[in-house]
């Protein structure tokens, strides 16, 4: 059997493994003693981190041509920096400069009263420029490589990945609440931490989207909100003592897993992308 099969085939039994997982821990949580749930939230945590890192080598996404900036890339650049990072004054475009340094490592952005500058590492693998944020110095990394005779910029994958991580703990958390709010029969915090569930799952669906054309957002988001509809039957079945309705219910959460974990696969080799 090729390489190449191979490795798909064991990112898919990965990535299978690390999604059923997930639901598994998460009924681990429904059904343990309240002191067990913290050990079980925390490996729950440490699950997203896995699923993160599967997905690191993929959560990468072209940006703009070093070279072609100044000159016809200068819209998509700016136009990135505004959307990502809520820079108001770069915009409207024609009120801002945009140059390179005398060495070409450095471009730097201006206005009448503000600058910004994204410089270009010494072998010129990354891209990096500083924002300030609430008073507060952040720093921001792009990959930078070398193609066909340009030097392209991609958004880098290691801070993909922490953004990813950042939202499925954020669902582990939301989970952990509805499961609280069921058992108190708190009717009014269940629905509202349903609407919070399913607005991350609308925001990690959005993000994995940018980075695949085959991971569109609609199905993405589809297969996510079938997850939280049946671990929410899950939680009622069981609380109930609906034995049957309890195994049906988590049957189709592993499934739901499975199924997500085949959607991020399929995209991966649709689009040719190196496993």
């Amino acid at each position: 059997m090729e390489k190449k099969i191979l490795d798909e085939l064991n990112l898919r039994e990965q990535m299978k493994t690390l999604w059923q997982d997930r639901a598994m821990w998460l009924r681990m949580m429904l059904i343990s003693g309240d002191g067990e749930t913290n050990n079980i939230y925390q490996r729950l945590h440490k699950n997203q981190e896995d699923i993160g890192d599967a997905l690191k080598p993929f959560l990468e996404k072209y940006l703009f041509c070093w070279d072609d900036i100044p000159g016809k890339d200068n819209g998509i650049f700016i136009q990135y920096l505004f959307r990502n990072y809520s820079i108001n004054w770069i915009l409207p475009m024609e009120n801002v400069t945009v140059e390179k340094d005398e060495t070409g490592n450095a471009i730097k952005i201006s206005s009448e009263n503000n600058v910004l500058v994204i410089r270009l590492n010494t072998d010129r693998t990354k891209a990096v420029f500083e924002l300030d944020i609430s008073g507060r110095n952040h720093e921001f990394k792009f990959n930078a490589k070398a193609e066909n005779g340009k030097l392209n910029i991609y958004q880098d994958n290691v801070e993909s990945r922490n953004v990813l991580v950042m939202m499925l703990k954020n669902s582990i958390t939301m989970s952990k609440n509805l499961i609280i709010s069921e058992k108190a029969n708190d009717i009014g915090s269940s629905l509202e931490t349903m609407g919070t569930l399913r607005a991350t799952a609308r925001s990690i669906a959005g993000l994995l989207s940018g980075f695949n054309p085959e991971w569109t957002q609609n199905n993405l988001e589809t297969v996510l909100d079938n997850q939280i509809n049946s671990f929410k039957d899950e939680i009622v079945a069981h609380l109930n003592k609906n034995n049957y309705a309890d195994s049906e219910a988590y049957t189709k959460t592993m499934a739901q897993a499975s199924n997500f974990a085949d959607m991020l696969i399929d995209g991966i080799v649709k689009a040719n992308h190196p496993i």
